[in-house]
């Protein structure tokens, strides 16, 4: 949301994108390896610079910029779902590639109420939430599913 404005908000974004980045990252190193957890990482930094690009061109109505955006989002979905796919052959895919489009979506219209100023941002922000709670859940899931042992029931 940060991306249609320039300035401090824009910074502080950038760090909290790069932290969960960061984050997703040695959780998938935990699991899958090293290799697998910077491969991670960098997707999702790539994910948020597709977002922020994405937000920019909103912002200033470009829209053929949004869909090149828009594009790059695809291709990074596709990267994570290819390397998930690399590391755990077995786990389940459509849970998470579903939550990940749906948080691409939620992302997307949160941006789009953002520039419109509609009276829908609070409901498109706890969207957004919600389907970024639901990526963490597919992967916890698909972890837990391929790592028996190590995740427990609880």
């Amino acid at each position: 949301a940060a991306g249609v404005t320039d300035g401090p908000r824009l910074a502080a974004a950038r760090r909290a994108v790069t932290g969960s980045a960061d984050a997703l990252g040695q959780l998938m190193a935990s699991v899958h390896g090293e290799d697998a957890g910077s491969r991670f990482g960098d997707l999702w930094q790539d994910r948020a610079t597709a977002l922020e690009a994405y937000a920019t061109a909103q912002g200033a109505d470009d829209p053929a910029a949004a869909a090149t955006a828009l594009t790059a989002l695809t291709r990074v979905r596709a990267g994570i779902a290819g390397l998930l796919d690399e590391v755990d052959p077995d786990g389940a895919a459509r849970p998470l590639q579903r939550a990940l489009a749906a948080q691409a979506d939620a992302a997307t219209a949160t941006v789009r109420a953002i520039v419109a100023r509609s009276p829908k941002l609070g409901p498109r922000l706890l969207d957004a939430a919600r389907a970024s709670r639901e990526v963490g859940r597919a992967l916890v899931v698909r972890f837990a599913t391929r790592f028996p042992k190590r995740f427990p029931a609880s």
